[in-house]
């Protein structure tokens, strides 16, 4: 587990698709073989949880997920609605895979494999697919003019102040995505650079083999508690935004008809 840091974690190497503009021809590499080796994790898990289920009483194994898919469930039902269960596959797949992308720093991998989510274009990138379907869910339940109606909250107040506080709910609703992608991204790659910071200074202090014994030290520690506790608290913090949000879209429909 120790990380040896070849350089700071700030660049990743790139492809070239075509000639037009980096954001529409560009690709990096390290996060696309990172990212497909943590898809293909997460569907052999899921694959195999779907392959142990069965009726009767259940295994540790199979008691575990659905420990899990219960609790996932009644925060659903609790923050959306009874009837928009398939929001729970839906969080649950983005819990294991965040889940994973973060742990790949367990691994004694090198080359292009890094932490998924420590690219920010890959975080922004599932921000954006969840706030899409909150979007489309929030028009199937409130239709077209209801979901614009709700940037003029609060409901209750006269013309002019909901006039005022459209740009405010306009700004809240593009703050979003920012937020989801953000503080995955930050806290993800904050714990890299920290890496790098105890696997290359600490070495450096000028003592004998104490300064190189205290950074593996460090480095493990470290590794310890970002990867294994700091990864799954964002996993689960993005899997719960994910569903406050689709119930903020529910809440939405709640204002329209009060």
């Amino acid at each position: 587990m120790i990380y040896l840091a070849e350089g700071p974690p700030v660049e990743h190497p790139t492809v070239d698709f075509c000639s037009g503009p980096a954001i529409l021809c560009q690709a990096n590499i390290d996060s696309l073989v990172s990212s497909a080796f943590a898809i293909g994790v997460t569907l052999l898990i899921c694959f195999l949880m779907a392959a142990k289920l069965k009726p009767g009483t259940p295994g540790k194994f199979q008691m575990i997920f659905e420990l899990i898919y219960g609790y996932v469930k009644g925060q659903v039902v609790e923050a959306v609605d009874a009837k928009a269960t398939f929001i729970v596959p839906l969080a649950l797949t983005i819990f294991i895979y965040i889940l994973i992308g973060n742990w790949l720093d367990f691994l004694p991998l090198t080359g292009y494999f890094h932490p998924a989510n420590s690219d920010l274009n890959q975080t922004a990138a599932m921000a954006v697919v969840v706030i899409l379907l909150v979007t489309g869910y929030a028009i199937r339940v409130q239709g077209v003019r209801g979901y614009l109606h709700h940037f003029t909250r609060p409901l209750d107040m006269n013309l002019a102040v909901r006039v005022a506080y459209t740009p405010l709910n306009i700004i809240e609703e593009l703050a979003k995505p920012l937020t989801l992608a953000l503080r995955l991204f930050g806290n993800i790659f904050g714990g890299l650079v920290m890496l790098f910071v105890l696997a290359t200074l600490v070495p450096q202090i000028p003592l004998p083999f104490v300064p190189v014994l205290l950074s593996a030290v460090l480095v493990v520690a470290w590794k310890l508690f970002d990867v294994l506790f700091i990864g799954l608290i964002q996993a689960f913090i993005f899997m719960l935004l994910t569903i406050i949000y689709f119930g903020m879209a529910r809440q939405g429909a709640h204002e329209e008809h009060a």
